[in-house]
C-alpha cells in the first residue's frame, strides 16, 4: 500500500476512534461537561503534520458530529475549521511551549469553541431555554478546563502512535 495513504487512512481512523469516544452515551451530568475530544485530536494534528489533515476531513467530521448530537448543521465544522486556522496559524509558537503552556492555549481554544456553539445555538433557538435555570456557562467554563487537563493525555497518547505508525519521507 502507498505510504501517503496508509498514512492518511491511520490519521482518518484516529479521528473516527475520537468521533466514536465523543459520542458515547454520557450521564446527563457529565453531558456538557465532557471533554471534547475530536476537537483536540484536530488541534493534535494540526500540531503534528499540518499538511495531512485537510479542509475535506473537517467538514466531513464536523457534519458527521452534527448528524449524531442533532445541533445546527455546520456549527461544529465552523468550531474544527477555528481551531485548525489557530493552530496551524500559531503552528510555530505552539509547539516550543511547555506542555503546560500549551494546555493554557487549548484552555481559550475551547473557550472559543464554546462560545461560537452559543452563538450557534441562540441563533437556532432565538430563546435559549436550555439556559433557564441551568449552569451552562460554569458548565462550558468546566468544559474548556478539562479540555486542557486531558490535553497531555491526548497529546502522548497521538505521538506515541504518530511516531510508532506513521513513516514520512525523510528527503
Amino acid at each position: 500500500m502507498n505510504r501517503d495513504i496508509r498514512n492518511q487512512l491511520f490519521i482518518s481512523l484516529f479521528f473516527i476512534i475520537s468521533l466514536i469516544l465523543e459520542t458515547l452515551n454520557w450521564n446527563l451530568i457529565a453531558g456538557e461537561m465532557k471533554p471534547s475530544l475530536l476537537l483536540l485530536t484536530f488541534i493534535y494534528w494540526n500540531l503534528a503534520l499540518p499538511n495531512k489533515v485537510g479542509l475535506g476531513s473537517i467538514f466531513i467530521f464536523g457534519f458527521l458530529l452534527d448528524l449524531i448530537d442533532g445541533n445546527m448543521l455546520g456549527i461544529n465544522s465552523l468550531i474544527f475549521l477555528t481551531a485548525s486556522y489557530l493552530s496551524q496559524r500559531f503552528f510555530y509558537q505552539f509547539r516550543v511551549m511547555h506542555l503546560f503552556q500549551q494546555s493554557i492555549g487549548i484552555i481559550f481554544m475551547s473557550l472559543l469553541a464554546n462560545l461560537i456553539f452559543f452563538i450557534g445555538s441562540f441563533i437556532e433557538q432565538d430563546n435559549l431555554p436550555f439556559l433557564e435555570g441551568s449552569f451552562y456557562f460554569y458548565n462550558l467554563l468546566l468544559n474548556s478546563f478539562l479540555n486542557g487537563a486531558i490535553w497531555p493525555l491526548v497529546f502522548y497518547i497521538s505521538r506515541y502512535y504518530r511516531r510508532k505508525l506513521i513513516v514520512l519521507d525523510r528527503a
